[in-house]
């Protein structure tokens, strides 16, 4: 395997760029095998949706959904986010691919349970630093109780602040700060780990490691996309919330049914060009931090 290239701050920017050259190699291949997964992502929020209409109200079968919706996404998804990142190598080496190949990663039972163990080990670790956090607040008290506050508000009415400090607590701007980081860290690591795990075939353990080591060794490049995209995406979601509210507009004038139904297909929308912008990102980054990975089979890129 190719040694690894060095890291500069305009690495994330190449990255983005050799991502939407590897998806132009072929267009209907890639947005085929997107929308696949963003279907599959979908599909936990389509149950909740269902659980709403049929049973309106209904706060358990609202719980059952979120249940069911919590199970799925750690089970059913990693092995086929797995698969995006194979696709996208078999199109950056022009090797064969079609888009429901990203479904065959059920089938493999050494590559889905990689991704899955993968996945829930960098989920524990994330839960366990939110708890740490969590028990470290300044002010969790206030906090917790503005939450409160903020829920039993009806839509539209003002909430009540009467005996809130006008302030946030001391700290509670550090606090916010390290909780930042701890998410941008576990975020990008999760997508190095499972580049690292679908690409290299590497262990759960060691992809995890792999993926915060990246993660690290491309914190300020890493930061300064990130800025960068974050003027990017306020300009963007100023544009998609001007759609969102027109399409909301009209469907209320149907039903709250119709404006739920509406948000599904403009979130499909939204998430097959994020998903192939993320893969092809991170498929890149990961190349460069740690080397070319292994052509994949000539019959199948998911196995």
């Amino acid at each position: 395997m190719p040694s690894a290239l060095p890291v500069t701050m305009s690495s994330p920017f190449q990255w983005l760029l050799a991502g939407f050259a590897s998806l132009r190699r072929d267009p209907r291949t890639a947005i085929g095998a997107f929308l696949l997964i963003a279907v599959v992502v979908l599909v936990p929020s389509a149950l909740q949706l269902i659980a709403t209409i049929v049973l309106p109200g209904s706060h358990d079968a609202t719980m059952v959904a979120m249940g069911l919706g919590l199970l799925y996404a750690m089970l059913v998804v990693p092995p086929v986010f797995g698969a995006g990142f194979r696709l996208v190598h078999a199109l950056q080496v022009g090797a064969p691919a079609r888009a429901g190949d990203v479904l065959a990663a059920w089938r493999d039972g050494d590559h889905a349970r990689r991704m899955i163990l993968t996945s829930l080990l960098l989920t524990v670790v994330q839960l366990v630093l939110l708890l740490v956090l969590y028990v470290l607040m300044p002010g969790r008290d206030f906090l917790v109780e503005v939450f409160q506050r903020a829920l039993a508000t009806p839509p539209g009415t003002p909430m009540d602040v009467t005996g809130l400090p006008p302030v946030p607590p001391p700290g509670f701007l550090l606090w916010l700060l390290a909780v930042a980081f701890v998410l941008f860290v576990l975020g990008n690591a999760w997508s190095f780990a499972s580049a690292r795990a679908a690409l290299d075939r590497r262990p759960p353990v060691a992809a995890c490691i792999d993926g915060l080591a990246a993660t690290f060794r491309c914190f300020l490049p890493l930061c300064g996309f990130a800025i960068v995209g974050s003027v990017f995406m306020c300009l963007l979601g100023a544009v998609l919330g001007m759609v969102f509210a027109v399409v909301i507009a009209v469907a209320s004038l149907v039903g709250p049914d119709a404006v739920q139904l509406a948000t599904l297909p403009l979130n499909l929308l939204v998430a097959v060009p994020m998903y192939a912008v993320v893969f092809g990102f991170y498929y890149h980054g990961s190349r460069q931090v740690f080397g070319a990975a292994p052509e994949p089979p000539e019959d199948a890129i998911a196995v």
